[in-house]
């Protein structure tokens, strides 16, 4: 049973999900993509993931947002 400090963390998450998706700052994964991801052994998707997580953008996120609002 979730607690309502579960509830509150879940309904947080989909607020600052919602408003980086209105911002055009993320989008949703393809269903092309699930199913292709789908299709993978967990060998594969496992090193898809490592791959993923090593990677670095420049600017961050952060300094990004940072900037458009011009407070830099």
């Amino acid at each position: 049973m979730l607690t309502r400090a579960d509830v509150s963390a879940a309904l947080e998450r989909d607020q600052q999900v919602d408003a980086l998706q209105q911002a055009g700052l993320l989008r949703s994964v393809s269903a092309d993509l699930v199913s292709r991801y789908a299709r993978l052994e967990p060998g594969q998707r496992e090193a898809i993931r490592d791959a993923l997580a090593g990677r670095r953008f420049a600017p961050l996120l952060s300094e990004q947002i940072i900037d458009d609002r011009g407070e830099a």
